[in-house]
């Protein structure tokens, strides 16, 4: 650590330099430069990866032992490497870099110093926590774990080991590109990404947050892969599709195509219903669900979006391919459907309405009852017809 802290602490000889000639100074900028490009790279050498491919032990006993790192990576370590990032970015502006070169190189320096230490007590309190990989949260029993459940540890795991670690990997790659091309006085546009802060506030909510907002956060690109789902059906649906090179689609294939839209329409609703009430409600930290639970609803959206995926091939191939396969493959994708939806309502219904915090009215309660119940129905009533819708479509052959 000593020989760390020297190497990045070794600045006041850029600070005191006397007056030097413009090939001296250019010269002594070049040497500033690249002691902080060196620091970058010595940045980059942190082992925020997995230290041992073996498992961790997740016996609860031994984390209870260790709650404590969890309150020290978010109130601590995690926001003041978010400070020392975006004090660094901040620095690493190029007007302000050409400006006053010295200065910023020497304030860069003094940075990395801190974000050096940072670094180190990250991946100290991590590996303590964590020393091996942490497998996919499958466990049924720990559903009053809290903020040891697995499914948030394998979550703070893959976000600081992967996420977060590429980022900074990306950041200290692009900050010495911004110093070698702004000494070289070389045109070059700043845009510092966000993904990085973006990185480290995902590390510290997956400790903070509660565990259905972890889950919406997971339904979020779901649910806009749902709408795009969405609008290529809807294109099926047409005579001529606006994306099928000006073919015209049969008739049956349309109808085909059709009977299907209501089942889309139902997907849609149930994570817009379940999106609307997590953003505008003060939620419990945790839930009674299991880490598999909890896994199985943060999946849900992505497990839906395969489904809807393997419901549209076989309509978009419906003049082409064997009605007997496309009948085959589209009851097997809307059977997916249902029967997944069946898993997530049953969830929802035992473990979030209850969280809701206006629930002790009766009439809110009646209200959500009835809600799921109505949606529930009209899920096998449509998924249904769609199955005869299919059936027909095969025996209908021209």
């Amino acid at each position: 650590m000593e020989t760390r802290q020297r190497m990045f602490g070794s600045t006041s000889q850029f600070i005191d330099a006397p007056e030097l000639d413009a090939a001296g100074e250019k010269q002594q900028l070049r040497d500033q430069a690249e002691l902080v490009i060196q620091g970058f790279d010595r940045l980059a050498e942190h082992k925020l990866g997995w230290s041992s491919e073996v498992a961790t032990d997740l016996s609860i006993g031994r984390l209870r032992a260790k709650e404590g790192l969890l309150t020290r990576l978010h109130s601590s370590f995690l926001p003041t490497l978010q400070h020392q990032i975006i004090s660094l970015s901040r620095a690493l502006d190029p007007s302000d870099l050409r400006k006053d070169p010295a200065a910023n190189l020497t304030l860069i320096l003094d940075i990395q110093a801190g974000l050096d230490s940072t670094l180190d007590q990250i991946v100290r309190t991590v590996d303590d926590l964590m020393p091996g990989k942490v497998p996919k949260p499958s466990q049924a029993n720990d559903y009053h774990y809290g903020a040891l459940k697995f499914y948030r540890l394998y979550g703070l795991d893959q976000s600081i080991r992967g996420e977060l670690r590429i980022q900074l990997l990306l950041f200290y790659s692009d900050s010495s590109k911004i110093i070698e091309e702004v000494l070289q006085l070389t045109t070059y546009s700043h845009a510092f990404s966000s993904a990085l802060e973006k990185s480290i506030d995902s590390a510290i909510k997956w400790i903070t947050g509660s565990d259905l907002n972890l889950i919406w956060d997971a339904w979020k690109m779901g649910i806009q892969t749902l709408d795009m789902g969405w609008d290529d059906l809807l294109d099926l649906s047409r005579p001529i599709p606006i994306g099928g090179g000006g073919q015209r689609r049969s008739q049956s294939a349309i109808q085909l195509t059709r009977s299907t839209i209501p089942i889309l329409k139902l997907s849609k609703l149930f994570f817009q219903k379940l999106s609307r009430e997590l953003k505008k409600r003060d939620l419990s930290l945790f839930t009674q669900m299991s880490s598999q639970q909890l896994e199985v609803l943060d999946k849900s959206a992505e497990t839906i979006n395969h489904a809807v995926s393997d419901l549209l091939c076989p309509l978009d191939e419906a003049d082409e391919s064997p009605r007997a396969d496309t009948t085959r493959r589209l009851i097997q994708a809307i059977e997916q459907i249902s029967s997944r939806f069946q898993g997530y309502v049953l969830l929802v219904v035992l473990y979030v309405i209850p969280l809701f915090p206006d629930l002790h009215d009766v009439s809110s309660r009646i209200y959500f009852s009835n809600w799921f119940i109505t949606w529930n129905i009209l899920l096998f009533s449509t998924t249904d017809n769609a199955i005869k819708a299919a059936r027909l479509f095969e025996r209908d052959h021209p």
